[in-house]
């Protein structure tokens, strides 16, 4: 179920980055941003790439190793 989901993240970050212009998605005056921040706010710009990185890294790191002792 992990890699369902890091894979499932991955195509998203690909999807918008492929789609859509650099400032629509990683700027501070990002309108995917703001909705992803909601009240919280934008302070960088990087804040979904970020989370999404964070949440996909140990579940990849984990999955690299099992493949590689497979």
């Amino acid at each position: 179920m992990a890699v369902i989901r890091t894979l499932c993240s991955l195509r998203l970050m690909e999807l918008m980055y492929r789609r859509l212009p650099k400032d629509a998605v990683h700027s501070r005056q990002s309108a995917v941003n703001k909705k992803y921040c909601g009240t919280a706010g934008v302070t960088s710009g990087k804040e979904m790439t970020t989370a999404l990185t964070k949440y996909i890294y140990p579940i990849a790191a984990v999955s690299v190793v099992l493949i590689w002792y497979s």
